[in-house]
Protein backbone atom coordinates (compact mmCIF):
# COMPACT_ATOMS: atom_id res chain seq x y z
CA UNK A 1 0.00 0.00 0.00
CA UNK A 2 1.46 2.98 -0.97
CA UNK A 3 1.53 6.09 2.04
CA UNK A 4 -0.81 8.57 2.42
CA UNK A 5 -0.66 11.95 0.52
CA UNK A 6 0.41 14.96 3.42
CA UNK A 7 -2.17 16.94 4.60
CA UNK A 8 -0.26 20.54 3.94
CA UNK A 9 2.43 21.68 1.58
CA UNK A 10 6.52 21.52 3.19
CA UNK A 11 6.70 24.14 5.78
CA UNK A 12 9.36 26.48 6.65
CA UNK A 13 9.06 27.27 10.31
CA UNK A 14 10.08 30.52 12.12
CA UNK A 15 10.98 29.20 15.89
CA UNK A 16 13.57 31.67 18.15
CA UNK A 17 15.55 28.93 18.70
CA UNK A 18 16.17 25.44 18.83
CA UNK A 19 14.63 24.67 22.08
CA UNK A 20 11.67 26.31 20.82
CA UNK A 21 11.62 23.92 17.54
CA UNK A 22 11.90 20.76 19.38
CA UNK A 23 9.28 21.74 21.84
CA UNK A 24 6.89 22.01 19.19
CA UNK A 25 7.43 19.04 17.35
CA UNK A 26 7.41 17.12 20.64
CA UNK A 27 4.13 18.78 21.73
CA UNK A 28 2.21 17.93 18.09
CA UNK A 29 4.29 15.13 16.36
CA UNK A 30 2.31 11.65 15.21
CA UNK A 31 4.61 8.69 14.69
CA UNK A 32 6.39 7.50 12.98
CA UNK A 33 7.92 11.39 12.95
CA UNK A 34 11.67 11.78 12.30
CA UNK A 35 14.16 14.61 12.87
CA UNK A 36 17.05 15.00 10.91
CA UNK A 37 19.59 17.37 12.63
CA UNK A 38 22.33 18.51 10.52
CA UNK A 39 24.89 18.62 12.50
CA UNK A 40 27.05 15.99 15.39
CA UNK A 41 25.23 15.34 18.52
CA UNK A 42 27.55 17.04 20.44
CA UNK A 43 27.12 19.95 18.42
CA UNK A 44 23.26 19.39 19.07
CA UNK A 45 23.84 19.47 22.61
CA UNK A 46 26.10 22.63 22.81
CA UNK A 47 24.22 24.50 20.93
CA UNK A 48 20.88 23.41 23.06
CA UNK A 49 23.40 24.33 26.26
CA UNK A 50 23.75 27.96 24.91
CA UNK A 51 20.61 28.20 24.14
CA UNK A 52 18.44 27.23 27.34
CA UNK A 53 18.53 29.31 30.61
CA UNK A 54 20.63 27.05 32.93
CA UNK A 55 19.79 28.75 36.24
CA UNK A 56 16.66 28.47 38.02
CA UNK A 57 15.01 31.96 38.40
CA UNK A 58 14.66 33.58 41.61
CA UNK A 59 10.47 33.75 40.88
CA UNK A 60 9.64 30.27 42.66
CA UNK A 61 6.45 30.39 39.57
CA UNK A 62 9.19 29.75 37.56
CA UNK A 63 10.19 26.72 36.98
CA UNK A 64 13.10 25.04 34.64
CA UNK A 65 12.63 25.34 30.68
CA UNK A 66 10.88 22.42 29.65
CA UNK A 67 13.48 20.86 28.35
CA UNK A 68 15.20 20.26 31.10
CA UNK A 69 12.65 18.69 33.25
CA UNK A 70 11.83 14.98 32.63
CA UNK A 71 8.52 14.61 32.56
CA UNK A 72 6.89 11.21 31.41
CA UNK A 73 4.85 12.96 28.40
CA UNK A 74 8.42 14.48 27.05
CA UNK A 75 10.39 10.62 27.98
CA UNK A 76 7.22 9.23 25.77
CA UNK A 77 7.46 11.91 22.70
CA UNK A 78 10.96 10.84 22.47
CA UNK A 79 10.64 7.65 22.27
CA UNK A 80 8.37 8.28 19.11
CA UNK A 81 10.44 10.66 17.53
CA UNK A 82 13.59 8.96 15.59
CA UNK A 83 16.30 11.02 15.45
CA UNK A 84 19.09 11.18 12.58
CA UNK A 85 21.91 13.28 12.73
CA UNK A 86 24.21 14.06 9.70
CA UNK A 87 27.44 15.90 9.96
CA UNK A 88 28.00 16.36 5.99
CA UNK A 89 26.00 17.82 3.18
CA UNK A 90 26.88 14.69 1.78
CA UNK A 91 25.80 12.51 4.56
CA UNK A 92 22.44 14.48 4.27
CA UNK A 93 21.84 13.89 0.84
CA UNK A 94 22.96 10.14 1.05
CA UNK A 95 20.68 9.50 3.57
CA UNK A 96 17.23 11.54 1.64
CA UNK A 97 17.88 8.95 -1.33
CA UNK A 98 17.70 5.66 0.86
CA UNK A 99 15.19 7.00 3.59
CA UNK A 100 12.64 4.85 5.15
CA UNK A 101 10.21 5.67 7.92
CA UNK A 102 10.96 3.92 11.47
CA UNK A 103 8.36 0.76 11.84
CA UNK A 104 6.09 1.54 14.89
CA UNK A 105 3.65 -0.47 17.15
CA UNK A 106 0.51 -1.95 14.81
CA UNK A 107 -1.54 -0.73 17.69
CA UNK A 108 -4.27 1.55 16.05
CA UNK A 109 -3.12 5.88 16.37
CA UNK A 110 -5.89 8.19 17.95
CA UNK A 111 -9.22 9.46 16.24
CA UNK A 112 -7.39 12.93 15.97
CA UNK A 113 -4.02 11.52 15.11
CA UNK A 114 -2.06 13.67 12.32
CA UNK A 115 0.66 13.24 9.78
CA UNK A 116 3.46 12.17 10.69
CA UNK A 117 6.80 15.07 9.95
CA UNK A 118 9.64 14.56 8.80
CA UNK A 119 11.63 17.67 10.55
CA UNK A 120 14.50 19.21 9.27
CA UNK A 121 16.74 20.79 11.35
CA UNK A 122 19.49 23.52 9.99
CA UNK A 123 20.47 22.12 6.25
CA UNK A 124 21.07 25.78 5.07
CA UNK A 125 24.18 25.58 7.95
CA UNK A 126 25.64 22.36 5.69
CA UNK A 127 25.87 24.05 2.56
CA UNK A 128 28.21 27.34 4.35
CA UNK A 129 31.62 25.35 3.92
CA UNK A 130 30.82 23.82 0.58
CA UNK A 131 31.06 24.94 -2.92
CA UNK A 132 27.28 24.04 -2.76
CA UNK A 133 26.17 26.94 -0.97
CA UNK A 134 24.36 28.34 -4.17
CA UNK A 135 20.73 28.68 -5.13
CA UNK A 136 22.36 25.76 -7.49
CA UNK A 137 23.25 23.81 -4.49
CA UNK A 138 20.60 24.44 -2.03
CA UNK A 139 17.86 23.85 -4.38
CA UNK A 140 19.25 20.24 -4.93
CA UNK A 141 19.23 19.25 -1.57
CA UNK A 142 15.85 20.78 -0.89
CA UNK A 143 14.07 18.79 -3.53
CA UNK A 144 15.44 15.88 -2.35
CA UNK A 145 14.12 17.19 1.00
CA UNK A 146 10.84 17.63 -0.59
CA UNK A 147 10.75 14.16 -2.26
CA UNK A 148 11.97 12.17 0.93
CA UNK A 149 9.09 13.55 2.58
CA UNK A 150 6.45 12.87 -0.30
CA UNK A 151 7.53 9.35 -1.24
CA UNK A 152 6.48 8.18 2.19
CA UNK A 153 3.10 10.08 3.15
CA UNK A 154 4.91 12.67 5.23
CA UNK A 155 4.66 16.11 6.30
CA UNK A 156 7.89 18.43 6.24
CA UNK A 157 9.03 20.68 8.32
CA UNK A 158 11.87 23.33 8.15
CA UNK A 159 13.50 25.30 10.39
CA UNK A 160 17.26 27.33 10.48
CA UNK A 161 18.60 28.36 14.32
CA UNK A 162 21.03 30.38 14.09
CA UNK A 163 24.39 29.20 15.35
CA UNK A 164 24.98 30.07 19.10
CA UNK A 165 29.13 30.96 21.10
CA UNK A 166 29.33 31.49 24.49
CA UNK A 167 30.32 35.15 23.65
CA UNK A 168 26.94 35.99 21.79
CA UNK A 169 24.34 38.24 23.09
CA UNK A 170 20.75 37.07 22.45
CA UNK A 171 19.36 40.23 22.71
CA UNK A 172 21.30 41.36 19.89
CA UNK A 173 21.13 38.28 17.73
CA UNK A 174 17.12 38.25 17.69
CA UNK A 175 17.68 41.87 16.04
CA UNK A 176 20.09 40.25 13.50
CA UNK A 177 19.56 39.85 9.48
CA UNK A 178 18.14 35.75 9.02
CA UNK A 179 19.27 33.81 6.79
CA UNK A 180 16.56 33.77 4.71
CA UNK A 181 17.80 36.79 3.40
CA UNK A 182 21.33 36.18 2.69
CA UNK A 183 22.40 36.48 -0.86
CA UNK A 184 23.74 33.14 -2.60
CA UNK A 185 25.28 33.13 -6.08
CA UNK A 186 22.90 31.54 -8.63
CA UNK A 187 25.53 28.41 -9.40
CA UNK A 188 27.85 26.25 -7.66
CA UNK A 189 31.37 27.77 -7.04
CA UNK A 190 31.03 30.88 -7.81
CA UNK A 191 31.49 32.36 -4.42
CA UNK A 192 34.58 33.63 -2.88
CA UNK A 193 35.78 32.59 0.68
CA UNK A 194 34.18 34.87 3.73
CA UNK A 195 36.15 37.90 3.61
CA UNK A 196 37.90 40.14 6.24
CA UNK A 197 33.84 40.98 8.02
CA UNK A 198 32.89 37.05 7.82
CA UNK A 199 30.38 37.62 4.85
CA UNK A 200 30.95 35.43 1.63
CA UNK A 201 32.32 37.04 -1.51
CA UNK A 202 29.91 37.09 -4.33
CA UNK A 203 30.09 37.95 -7.75
CA UNK A 204 27.73 38.42 -10.73
CA UNK A 205 23.93 37.29 -10.23
CA UNK A 206 22.68 36.04 -6.90
CA UNK A 207 19.32 35.44 -5.11
CA UNK A 208 18.39 34.78 -1.65
CA UNK A 209 18.24 32.00 0.37
CA UNK A 210 14.06 32.46 1.04
CA UNK A 211 13.28 32.82 -2.65
CA UNK A 212 15.47 29.82 -3.29
CA UNK A 213 13.81 27.75 -0.95
CA UNK A 214 10.37 29.27 -1.60
CA UNK A 215 10.13 27.12 -4.92
CA UNK A 216 9.65 24.35 -3.11
CA UNK A 217 8.23 25.40 0.59
CA UNK A 218 5.91 27.88 2.31
CA UNK A 219 7.00 29.94 4.94
CA UNK A 220 5.21 30.30 8.12
CA UNK A 221 2.68 33.32 7.66
CA UNK A 222 2.81 33.18 3.69
CA UNK A 223 4.94 36.27 4.15
CA UNK A 224 7.90 35.77 1.63
CA UNK A 225 7.90 39.19 0.47
CA UNK A 226 11.14 40.18 1.91
CA UNK A 227 13.01 37.73 0.13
Amino acid sequence: MSPSPPTGPPLILSPESIPEFLRCLIDHHTPPTTLVVCSTRDTLLHQLMLSIPQTPSEDPHVGLHPLLNPTIGLLAATRTISIVYVPTLQHLRAWLATYVPPVVSSEPRLSNSGTPFLAVLNPIALHRSTSDFSAQGIGRTFAGIVEAAAREGMRLLVAECRELSEDDDIDVLSHSPNVWQEQVPLLNGTARPPGAGGELVVSGRTASVGRVVGRWCVFEGGDTGTF
